[in-house]
């Protein structure tokens, strides 16, 4: 019955070919750890470009809307825009004329050549890949007043003759 309760204990046989496997994975192990890590290849990143500012509004200032020219009498078309933009003048659809916007970002049309009646006018401003309008202007340019005909001379009442 002594012998029954006495454990036994179960012990492999260890040789050199069983030993051979941790072995071998102790010695990869340790050689990883002590190796110097491989050289990382620097990321390079672009640079972030800033968003584009927005175009600087267009906008005329002279003339003023509602403005009433005489035929021979039309003034200058002014306003502010982009500086150093290219600004394109639209009467409806067609273009007028085109200016380049000073540094100040100001430009100038002259007007000629309108005949009577309403006229809207709007300006473009280009930069680059990019364009803004300005709001629209519309004026009048008045048909010139007829000239009043001169009235006929009148004409002298025959002098009567004395009656003798």
């Amino acid at each position: 019955m002594l012998a029954a309760l006495t454990p036994r204990y179960w012990i492999p046989a260890i040789d050199r070919w069983s030993l051979a496997a941790p072995v071998l994975l102790v010695l990869v192990v340790a050689t990883l750890a002590v190796l110097p890590a491989p050289p990382v290849a620097a990321v390079r990143k672009a640079p972030v470009a800033p968003p584009p500012r927005a175009l600087a509004p267009s906008v005329i200032v002279s003339p003023r809307p509602g403005t009433v020219f005489s035929s021979g009498a039309i003034g200058n078309l002014a306003g502010t825009a982009e500086p150093g933009g290219l600004v394109r003048l639209y009467h409806d659809t067609q273009v007028l004329g085109q200016t380049t916007a000073t540094a100040e970002g100001r430009f100038l049309f002259h007007l000629a050549n309108f005949p009577p009646g309403p006229h809207t006018l709007r300006v473009e401003t280009v930069s680059g890949p990019r364009s803004v309008w300005s709001g629209e202007v519309t004026f009048t340019v008045q048909a010139p007043a007829k000239a009043a005909k001169p009235a006929p001379p009148k004409k002298a009442a025959p002098k009567k003759k004395p009656v003798r």
